[in-house]
């Protein structure tokens, strides 16, 4: 995100206005500089997505307790070892982190 390229005091105004408490990136596994979205809001809830990535510790952490989680899920438990060689999840792996609501998703 480039939202670290507004001074401190834009930054504030941008998340008050959309009623969001912070907004970051944190890193996941997949390829070069990738990178999921964590969303809190200043009311509580949160959001997390993944985009495309293997399970990995930052993810797992901001997705733990998170209200809603839309995680990759490119390959079915079977399947498993395409998953690792292509750097996407399965399926049990994205449900294994877990949110309150987790949305599977294609991406």
């Amino acid at each position: 995100t480039y939202i670290h390229l507004l001074s401190p005091t834009h930054r504030r105004a941008l998340l008050s206005s959309m009623g969001l408490a912070t907004l970051h990136s944190v890193p996941v596994t997949h390829c070069h500089d990738s990178n999921g979205l964590v969303l809190r809001a200043t009311s509580g809830w949160s959001l997390v997505f993944s985009g495309d990535t293997r399970p990995c510790p930052a993810l797992v952490a901001a997705g733990r307790g998170a209200t809603v989680l839309i995680h990759e899920a490119t390959f079915g438990p079977r399947l498993h070892s395409h998953a690792e060689s292509k750097r996407h999840s399965t399926t049990e792996e994205a449900l294994d982190v877990g949110a309150c609501l987790v949305l599977l998703v294609l991406v």
